[in-house]
């Protein structure tokens, strides 16, 4: 019985001390990883320990928050794809472990901020499908939205109105992992029709572009620059209060709706505002045959030092109404 019980504790002790060595080779360590692999930045955890991360700018504040959506768990790889705009710039890879609780809540800082800077270099021709994909997707969401915009005819101008490059970008982005993660076959479907769709964009805003050179030649519509002396007029009516002189030069769908009196003092105080920050406007950069967009200078936004930039864009929309084309809004987009 004595043997025994000595045969026991031995074991006990033998399983302590095999514990113990265990516990100490996985102490945590600071092998936390980021490299850049074609088009995905992966980032890796071989620590030890669960961390959290933040990718951020060099030199841009952020608050280091150890949240379940930030975490990346200990022998884990997390890859993500890398917008193409992001190409060329170099972003820090904030990581840490969970530190203190912030005033007394569930939520806790970090133990310690650690940092990896990652070089995100341009990809090396031949782009990889995925990638090709990604940024002929977003060329196509751009030339839409300028079609759209430039499309004779008042037509619906949905997407041009709507469109947004960071958000396009994203979706295009998420469409690639939908359609390309390992599935090259159809990615090179996906691209191939993408590009075509392009080109059939483009071709139909070559004509769109076209359209002004031709116009006033029989079919009644102004010619571009009437337009922009046309857009330049109520602009201007519109900043120096002459709100009924902007409003005879609406169509008769706008004119009605501007005609009641919170409407109408909207239009009152959007000129006002155009006046006391001094917008005017400088140069056309976009001409479409029921379109015109200039570059605005906004002098509340200019210091003494400042030269006069564009710092924002004035579009101006019309729409053809029997004989005339009536304005059917003014936008200033920042």
């Amino acid at each position: 019985m004595m043997h025994a019980g000595r045969g026991a504790a031995l074991a006990a002790i033998a399983i302590a001390l095999a514990l113990a060595v265990t516990g100490c080779g996985r102490r945590g360590n600071e092998d936390v990883r980021a490299t850049v692999e074609g088009s995905q930045l992966v980032l890796e955890n071989r620590s030890n320990a669960d961390i959290h991360f933040q990718l951020i700018q060099p030199l841009v504040a952020f608050i280091p928050l150890s949240t379940p959506l930030n975490r990346l768990e200990d022998g884990k790889t997390l890859k993500l794809r890398i917008a193409p705009s992001q190409r060329g710039e170099t972003i820090d890879m904030a990581w840490w472990r969970p530190g203190a609780r912030i005033d007394g809540s569930e939520i806790r800082g970090p133990d310690r901020v650690r940092k990896i800077r990652v070089q995100l270099a341009e990809l090396a021709e031949p782009l990889p499908p995925d990638e090709e994909y990604v940024r002929a997707c977003i060329a196509l969401q751009a030339a839409t939205a300028r079609e759209q915009r430039e499309r004779p005819g008042g037509a619906a101008r949905d997407l041009a109105r709507n469109y947004n490059a960071a958000r396009a970008e994203n979706d295009c982005m998420k469409l690639a992992e939908q359609r390309c993660a390992g599935a090259p076959a159809l990615c090179a479907g996906e691209l191939a029709t993408t590009r075509e769709t392009l080109a059939r964009v483009q071709e139909a805003l070559a004509k769109h572009r076209e359209a002004p050179a031709t116009a006033g030649s029989g079919d009644g519509r102004q010619s571009s620059g009437s337009l922009e002396v046309a857009a330049k007029e109520a602009f201007y009516d519109l900043r120096e209060g002459r709100v009924e002189r902007y409003m005879a030069r609406l169509c008769e769908g706008a004119r009605k709706l501007h005609a009641g009196p919170f409407m109408r003092g909207m239009l009152v105080k959007s000129g006002q505002d155009f006046a006391q920050r001094g917008v005017d406007l400088g140069r056309v950069v976009e001409r479409g045959t029921d379109q015109v967009t200039f570059d605005a200078v906004d002098a509340a936004m200019l210091t003494g030092r400042a030269p006069a930039a564009p710092l924002l864009k004035v579009t101006a929309s019309f729409q053809r109404d029997g004989e005339r084309d009536c304005l059917l809004e003014i936008v200033a987009v920042r």
